[in-house]
């Protein structure tokens, strides 16, 4: 499990879908985003053929939102492509520079069941909003 401290939604979007986000700090905000993209695409977690592993993390934006963008794509893109499923992510958001670095921590497996493909995050309507000490953003996903 990716630890997170938000939560999310799904939505319904015209052959997309949606994840409403919501986290009081920028990880959580990043971290909840990620539970979320990984959810919707593993079907069920591999029990066999499991190999540890861990890939560095290093993304720079021009925004925020491009960051989240990102940071979607390459989730999806490590479980669909690298058979790598994140289990522990520790990460460090930094607004100011618009990055996000750290490491995650997980396995690789040749058998990994995917429930939904994600071709990709867009940016259609994306937009963070910080307010009372609540980030919330809703982001499509290209299925």
């Amino acid at each position: 499990m990716i630890l997170k401290s938000g939560t999310f939604r799904y939505t319904e979007h015209t052959s997309e879908i949606g994840i409403e986000i919501k986290s009081q700090t920028w990880e959580g905000f990043f971290l909840t985003a990620a539970a979320a993209v990984k959810d919707l695409i593993l079907r069920e977690m591999p029990k066999t053929e499991r190999r540890a592993a861990a890939r560095k993390i290093g993304l720079k934006a021009d925004d925020m939102e491009q960051l989240l963008v990102y940071w979607l794509n390459e989730v999806a893109f490590w479980m669909q492509n690298k058979m790598f499923i994140p289990q522990v992510c520790r990460i460090m958001v930094d607004p100011g520079r618009k990055t996000l670095t750290g490491t995650a921590h997980g396995f690789t497996s040749n058998r990994v069941a995917c429930r939904l493909e994600v071709k990709s995050a867009t940016f259609h309507g994306l937009k963070i909003q910080q307010t009372a000490g609540l980030l919330q953003a809703t982001v499509i996903l290209d299925v």
